[in-house]
């Protein structure tokens, strides 16, 4: 892993399969704002709606 500054945020990215360069562009183009990339601000979402529905349940 290697910090990458994205929108004054240090993120840690790991390269598999692509340059460490290409990896940061990447993790860039898919943070608009903030320090945390959209595909996981997406999945953090989803999993506390999955979470709250569960406990939802009981």
């Amino acid at each position: 892993r290697r910090p990458v500054t994205v929108n004054d945020e240090r993120v840690f990215v790991r390269a598999v399969g692509c340059e460490e360069d290409e990896a940061a562009d990447v993790v860039r183009a898919f943070t608009p704002e903030g320090g945390r990339p959209e595909p996981l601000r997406v999945a953090r979402l989803a999993a506390r709606a999955a979470d709250d529905a569960f406990l939802a349940e009981d």
